[in-house]
């Protein structure tokens, strides 16, 4: 019996530490863009189409993480990934190349926050 629970211990720890270090994930769709931790992607309300200027994402996570959090992750996030912030707008907005990406943030009920990531180029009017 103590050799079984020594081998199911070591399965535990293997896995927990296999997936603490998995690395940041990404939305579906927008795969340089990080999904910061406590928010969930909901691919249903994504869409994705090229147009003939580029192509046009959109991607909808959810959590219980406050809007400035969200903010402050972003802002400090994407420009490491060649980002640019806008700060033109009352969104949160990044430039980069010919591609801008918006990042429209709704407190929901019950605590939730909801950001509506928006990618399209920049000669595309929103």
């Amino acid at each position: 019996m103590p050799v079984l629970i020594r081998f199911f211990a070591v399965i535990i720890f293997s896995l927990t530490g296999f997936a603490a270090h998995a690395g940041p994930v990404f939305l579906r769709n927008l795969t340089d863009v990080p999904l910061m931790a406590g928010l969930t992607e909901k691919p249903a309300l994504g869409l994705v189409f090229d147009t003939s200027e580029g192509r046009v994402v959109e991607a909808v996570a959810e959590g219980s993480v406050k809007s400035a959090g969200i903010r402050d992750y972003y802002a400090e996030t994407l420009p490491e990934l060649g980002w640019s912030v806008d700060t033109s707008g009352a969104d949160l907005t990044f430039r980069r190349a010919r591609e801008i990406l918006v990042l429209h943030l709704d407190d929901g009920q019950k605590g939730s926050t909801y950001v509506r990531f928006t990618l399209r180029p920049i000669s595309q009017k929103p």
